[in-house]
């Protein structure tokens, strides 16, 4: 079934390894969203019989360490998430990295549940406690596999996505203004300095083709990529 994702680049791997970092993004999510994170239950040395992780910090930060334990089989560190009180039913996402090359971050869920408003929205509200809790230079998507060559981590955006994502850094680079007077669906001011573009309401169902044009043309972008 195919899958739509937003990476999140960063500099170096200090962040990501840090194990504080991580846990300090797990509280956020929990603390702020309807998501509770779900077991591993080859590694789980939690409370038998319970699906979810309670929400504690000292339980978050050992569930971290299970994702950790858990490598091997899920082909690096990766955490999965649900909320079970969605209007369009239980939507399951998920994040992780390779720690043999932790400067990208990836968030993914499948693109049938994207296609619930109600689903897309509580996506993006969790991509951007990523982004504030993290602090990543850049982060783009919706990136399907199916249909796109991985970006280079590290480079400066060249493309326009459903979803982007910038520093404080990069926002001075593009500028501001620019990014400000973009024809978007939605701008969002984030931590550090950082700005969200949304191109679309919903990229999937609902993509506006013509904004992209406009926005990528005046922010000197080769492209854009639309609906994953």
């Amino acid at each position: 079934m195919s899958a739509e994702y937003i990476l999140f680049d960063f500099p170096d791997d200090a962040t990501l390894l840090d194990k504080d970092h991580m846990v300090r993004l797990l509280v956020a999510i929990v603390e702020n969203t309807g998501f509770q994170f779900l077991k591993k239950a080859i590694v789980c040395d939690d409370s038998p019989g319970l699906n979810y992780v309670p929400s504690e910090p000292a339980a978050l930060a050992n569930a971290w360490n299970n994702a950790i334990r858990a490598r091997q089989r899920y082909n690096g560190y990766w955490m999965e998430l649900e909320h079970t009180s969605s209007e369009s039913g239980a939507l399951r996402l998920s994040f992780g990295f390779d720690p043999d090359d932790a400067r990208r971050l990836f968030f993914t869920a499948k693109k049938t549940d994207l296609r619930a408003d109600d689903a897309l929205r509580q996506f993006v509200r969790v991509a951007e406690l990523i982004f504030n809790t993290l602090r990543p230079e850049y982060a783009f998507g919706l990136f399907s596999y199916d249909a796109q060559d991985t970006p280079e981590i590290g480079a400066f955006p060249s493309a326009l996505w459903d979803y982007n994502f910038f520093s404080g850094g990069l926002v001075h680079e593009l500028g501001r203004d620019a990014l400000a007077a973009v024809p978007a669906e939605r701008l969002a001011e984030l931590d550090g300095g950082g700005v969200l573009l949304e191109m679309s309401p919903n990229p999937i169902t609902r993509p506006q083709i013509k904004h992209y044009r406009e926005a990528s043309a005046a922010l000197g972008f080769a492209r854009y990529y639309q609906g994953g």
